[in-house]
C-alpha cells in the first residue's frame, strides 16, 4: 500500500489513528497499544503480498531468538558466535531474494551455461529491516543490552511509517518515545500531519510530474535510441530532480506519520542538492544509510586508521557495497564505485588544502550527481554509455526547432549546432525542471521549518503553507505512483 494512495490516506490511516487515539484515552494497557500498531503494520505488509509478510515474521522470530540468547549468554566466544550467526542469517535473506538471480545470470554469462533463474520478486522492505536488525544485533552485542520484549522488537522493526524505505532506525533513537507510547500530544500530531502533507505535495505535484519526462527518455534509451545533447541533459536533469523530490517526499511522509503516533524518527534527508562537496552530499542524502555504512562497514574495515591509501580503499569498498545494496545490477555497482572514487578524491583535495570557492564546489558536485544518476537510473551499462555520449555532444549539439530563433540570436549560426524536432524531451519539460530546481536550491527543508526554529508554535504562514500543500497533494492523487526507493 502506497502512502500516496486513496486507500491509505482515506481508509487505512484514519482507522489506525482512530484506534490509536481511542485506546490511548481509554487507558488500555500499553501492550495492547503495541499490538494494535503491530497488527496494522502487518496488515500494511500483507496488502503487498503474503511472501513479504511471511519473511518479515520469520525474520522477527529468528532475530528475537538470537537476541534472547545473546542477552542471556555470558561467554564472549559464544556471544560472538551468536552475533555472526545473526548477521549471516539476516544477510542470507537478501542474498537469496535480492542477489541470487544476479549471481546466476553472471555465472551463466562467464561459464556459457543456462542455469535457470529464480525470478523472485523482491519482498517488501527486506533491504531496510535487514539493516535495522543487523544494527540492533551489533549494538546489543557491544553494549550487552537486555533482550527487547517481543512486542517492542516487533513494533520497532515493523512500524509501517518507516518499514518500506527507511529511515534505518537505531533502537535507542526511539526508545523513549516507545516508553511514552499512548500519551496523546496534539502538537506532535499536528506537526506530523503538516509534514506528511508537505511530503505528499513533493511526491504528487513535483516528483510525479517529472517521472513521465524521465521515463519516456530512459525507456527510449534502454531500447537503443541514442539521445541528442539536449535530450540527454534534459532527461538526466528530469530524473535528478524526480528522485530528489520522490525520496524527500517519502522521507517527510514517513517522519510525519510516525510523529502522529508520538514517535520521532531520525532525519533522513536534509537538502542534499545544496551540498558543496560530495562528502557533504552523503551527510545530507539518505543520512541513516550513510550512518549505517559508516558504523557497520567502513569502521570495521579499518575506517580512518592506517595509511591514506588504506582510508581511500575503505571508502571505495564501502560505497561499492552501498551501491550493490541499492540493487542487483552492475550499474548500481558502478554508481557506488563512482561515488567511492569521488569521495576519495574529495578527501584528497581537502588534504591538499586546495582552496575551492563554495559556488565552484557546488557546481562540481551537482555535475557529478547529474552524471552519476544516469548509472543509477539505467539498467544496462550500454544504455548509460549512450546517455553519456549524448551529454558529451558526440555527433554535434542538437536543440529543438522551437529554440532556433532564440539561440541563433544569442550565439549566431554554427555548423556544430543543429536544430531538430525532439521527441524525447520537449521545451515545456524544462519549465517543470526549473520549478523543481528552484524549490530544491532556494527553499528551506521541513526540518528547518518545523524543528530548527526557536519558536515552535504554528504561525499563520506555516498553516497556510501546509493547507495549500495538502490540497495540491491530494488533488494530485489521480493515480498512485510507487516511490523510487520502494524497489530497493
Amino acid at each position: 500500500m502506497l502512502f500516496n494512495s486513496h486507500a491509505f490516506i482515506f481508509l487505512f490511516l484514519p482507522i489506525v489513528i482512530f484506534l490509536f487515539v481511542f485506546l490511548s484515552i481509554r487507558n488500555i494497557p500499553k501492550k495492547f497499544l503495541f499490538y494494535t500498531i503491530i497488527a496494522a503494520s502487518l496488515i500494511f505488509v500483507l496488502i503487498g503480498d503474503l511472501l513479504s509478510l511471511t519473511l518479515l515474521l520469520t525474520s522477527l522470530f529468528c532475530n528475537y531468538a538470537i537476541l534472547y540468547k545473546l542477552a542471556s549468554t555470558g561467554s564472549e566466544g559464544r556471544r560472538r558466535y551468536l552475533l555472526i550467526l545473526g548477521i549471516a542469517f539476516n544477510l542470507s535473506f537478501i542474498s537469496v531474494f535480492k542477489y541470487a538471480d544476479f549471481f546466476l545470470a553472471n555465472l551463466n554469462y562467464f561459464l556459457a551455461e543456462d542455469i535457470a533463474l529464480l525470478q523472485d520478486r523482491l519482498p517488501l522492505a527486506i533491504s531496510f529491516y535487514t539493516f535495522q536488525l543487523i544494527a540492533l544485533l551489533v549494538d546489543s552485542w557491544k553494549d550487552r543490552r537486555r533482550c527487547l520484549p517481543p512486542e517492542r522488537l516487533a513494533l520497532f522493526v515493523s512500524f509501517f511509517p518507516q518499514l518500506i524505505a527507511g529511515p534505518i532506525v537505531r533502537y535507542q533513537e526511539v526508545e523513549k518515545d516507545l516508553d511514552q507510547l499512548g500519551i496523546i500530544d496534539l502538537r506532535k500530531m499536528a506537526t506530523g500531519a503538516s509534514i506528511f502533507f508537505i511530503g505528499l505535495f513533493k511526491k504528487t505535484v513535483i516528483a510525479d510530474k517529472l517521472a513521465p519526462i524521465a521515463n519516456i527518455f530512459y525507456s527510449a534509451v534502454e531500447k537503443g535510441q541514442s539521445p541528442s545533447f539536449f535530450e540527454a541533459w534534459g532527461g538526466s536533469l528530469a530524473y535528478t530532480f524526480q528522485i530528489y523530490f520522490d525520496f524527500s517526499g517519502y522521507s517527510d511522509m514517513a517522519i510525519g506519520l510516525a510523529l502522529i503516533f508520538g514517535i520521532s524518527l531520525p532525519i533522513n534527508f536534509y537538502s542534499p542538492y545544496k551540498a558543496a562537496s560530495i562528502i557533504e552530499f552523503w551527510r545530507r542524502w539518505h543520512i541513516t544509510l550513510s550512518r549505517f555504512l559508516r558504523d557497520y562497514l567502513y569502521i570495521p574495515l579499518g575506517g580512518n586508521r592506517g595509511s591514506v591509501l588504506g582510508r581511500w580503499r575503505n571508502v571505495f569498498v564501502t560505497m561499492l557495497l552501498g551501491g550493490l545494496w541499492h540493487g542487483a545490477s552492475w550499474n548500481f555497482v558502478l554508481w557506488g564505485g563512482a561515488h567511492g572514487i569521488l569521495i576519495a578524491a574529495n578527501h584528497a583535495v581537502r588534504r591538499s588544502r586546495l582552496p575551492i570557492p563554495t559556488p565552484v564546489g557546488w557546481i562540481l558536485t551537482m555535475l557529478a550527481l547529474v552524471v552519476t544518476w544516469v548509472l543509477f537510473r539505467t539498467t544496462e551499462v550500454e544504455a548509460a554509455g549512450r546517455v553519456f555520449a549524448g551529454m558529451a555532444g558526440f555527433g554535434g549539439v542538437v536543440f529543438p526547432v522551437s529554440l532556433a530563433p532564440y539561440l541563433i540570436d544569442i550565439i549566431g549560426e554554427s555548423s556544430a549546432i543543429r536544430f531538430e524536432s525532439s521527441e524525447l524531451i520537449r521545451v515545456p519539460a524544462f519549465v517543470v525542471i526549473t520549478f523543481a530546481a528552484a524549490i530544491a536550491f532556494f527553499t528551506p527543508n521541513t526540518t528547518q521549518i518545523f524543528f530548527e526554529k526557536k519558536d515552535t508554535t504554528f504561525t499563520l504562514r506555516i498553516a497556510i503553507l501546509t493547507s495549500v500543500a495538502g490540497c495540491f497533494g491530494i488533488f494530485g492523487l489521480f493515480e498512485a505512483a510507487s516511490f523510487v526507493y520502494f524497489r530497493f
